[in-house]
């Protein structure tokens, strides 16, 4: 009778210990995976990164076939703008900067499109379709082509030029400065000139 008895003690105490660990395991996946935003200072690897660390490049990738570019995803336009409406207003983080200068880390001859799954992973949502003229973005951060007008919507530019070409042909080379900008004129206020 004692030996079921305290296997019925030892059973309930490793109940107990197994369900106590079990929550702490929980809240430690829970709290590891929360983020706010992309870390401008942070350094990425998309592609060719290693388990250990985000910032490590991995021990078989060919260091010299990386490439390091800058990436900023700019609303303040739209922000700022009075016909935006409020609840996608409340949205769009740091008043509209959602991105500033994040420093990624890809392989060679990605594109700009291969930027999307990494935002991703940090709470940026971007929406993209593709037809005959290639991939365009529709909505970042549920902020939507024509939110603030007709003439508004998401552009990119690549080292400060306006690329006639869609997202998916241009390919990223080291130091590349791609800008991701909502306009609320057609352009003009973010310094695209129609002769582009």
């Amino acid at each position: 009778m004692k030996t079921s008895t305290s296997r019925t003690v030892s059973a309930k105490v490793l109940h107990s210990i197994v369900s106590v660990l079990l929550v702490f395991a929980i809240l430690f996946v829970f709290s590891a995976c929360q983020s706010d935003a992309v870390d401008p200072n942070e350094t990425v690897n998309i592609g060719g990164g290693s388990e250990e660390g985000r910032n490590t490049p991995a021990q078989t990738a060919d260091l010299s076939r990386l490439v390091r570019i800058s990436l900023t995803i700019d609303a303040t336009r739209a922000y700022n703008n009075a016909s935006l409406p409020q609840n996608i207003k409340d949205g769009l983080q740091n008043e509209g900067m959602l991105v500033k200068n994040a420093m990624l880390t890809l392989s060679e001859g990605k594109t700009v499109t291969e930027t999307f799954s990494l935002l991703r992973t940090y709470d940026i949502v971007i929406v993209s379709e593709s037809g005959a003229a290639g991939t365009f973005v529709t909505s970042i951060q549920g902020l939507e082509n024509g939110a603030c007008g007709a003439a508004s919507g998401w552009l990119f530019r690549v080292n400060g030029e306006f690329p006639s070409e869609g997202i998916d042909s241009i390919e990223l080379h080291n130091g590349d400065k791609v800008e991701w900008l909502f306009s609320c004129d057609g352009g003009a206020d973010v310094g695209m000139s129609f002769a582009q």
